[in-house]
């Protein structure tokens, strides 16, 4: 993760800053490896994914809150059609 401040302050609010993250996610056994799913060629064989997050972060004298794209992109519904 890295962030840059935006704001300081004495107040309610302590600080602003804008943050970005990435990292990768993996969850599989060694079963997994050695048998993946069937339908899967090459490196997506593989069960690993990337993750990622921008946003603001505020803190105030009651905590921490964060606004960030990635969470949005979770609450948007999942495309309708066929899964290629």
């Amino acid at each position: 993760e890295y962030r840059i401040p935006l704001y300081r302050g004495r107040g309610a609010i302590y600080g602003i800053d804008v943050f970005g993250a990435t990292g990768v996610y993996a969850v599989a056994t060694k079963e997994d490896l050695r048998d993946p799913p069937s339908g899967y060629t090459g490196a997506a064989q593989v069960p690993i994914d990337l993750t990622y997050n921008l946003g603001l972060r505020f803190e105030t004298y009651v905590g921490g809150f964060s606004f960030a794209f990635a969470n949005l992109v979770g609450l948007l519904p999942p495309k309708r059609g066929d899964r290629k």
